[in-house]
């Protein structure tokens, strides 16, 4: 297991405190948070490293301050939409760019990703922090990618139905592609059969969780 992360639902989430990523003030924000919502007993060299959904929950609890944070959503989803309650996949798409681009920042200030003589421990915690993000990602999308192919295998058997403006896992392919810079599919090729898609058994069905949307795994 890498050096500062530890395993949380199938995932490696940092073990280090968010204070490499978080300003002083968001930091003292971030832990009057999970104090007073999240009633656990933290400070800020104890509190855990938020994921994604978890960081939007912060920033959305903070009103119109950060308007990039995504509530939850009444998007049009595909017919056969099936991987969240709370938020299209669109929106879920969002959640982790928005995340990403959040420790991006405080990676460029840190001087990342060249490496300098001097980096110290808090130039590794982010890069920790930063492989996180971009893990949760293409997690994420491993599960997009087999619900898009069960979107497509619907839309044939249903040719007549216009789902031209759902908010789809298909859309979420096209814009990951847009996002990495990669070219579009080859046009015309043809879905396979729907696949079904298991969550293994560490991992949580966010599908179920509270309102509040946490993930914590902490022993107070």
């Amino acid at each position: 297991m890498p050096k500062g992360s530890s395993v949380s639902f199938g995932n490696l989430r940092p073990t280090s405190s968010p204070q490499c990523v978080f300003s002083a003030e968001h930091m003292n924000m971030y832990v009057t948070w999970l104090q007073q919502t999240c009633k656990l007993n933290v400070d800020a060299t104890s509190a855990p490293f938020p994921n994604a959904r978890e960081f939007n929950a912060f920033i959305r609890a903070q009103g119109p301050r950060y308007p990039q944070a995504r509530a939850h959503c009444q998007h049009v989803r595909h017919p056969n939409d099936r991987f969240s309650k709370e938020y299209c996949p669109v929106c879920l798409f969002h959640i982790h760019i928005n995340y990403i681009k959040f420790i991006d920042v405080a990676w460029d200030r840190k001087g990342g990703p060249y490496r300098k003589a001097d980096a110290d421990e808090e130039y590794a915690q982010i890069g920790r922090a930063r492989h996180f993000a971009r893990m949760e990602l293409a997690n994420h999308m491993h599960k997009v990618d087999a619900l898009a192919e069960q979107e497509r295998w619907w839309n044939t058997q249903n040719p007549k139905l216009d789902i031209s403006g759902v908010y789809s896992c298909c859309q979420v392919q096209d814009m990951y592609r847009a996002w990495l810079n990669l070219p579009s599919p080859t046009p015309g090729a043809k879905p396979h059969g729907p696949k079904t898609v298991s969550w293994s058994a560490d991992t949580k069905d966010f599908t179920r969780r509270s309102a509040d949307e946490m993930d914590w795994e902490y022993n107070a």
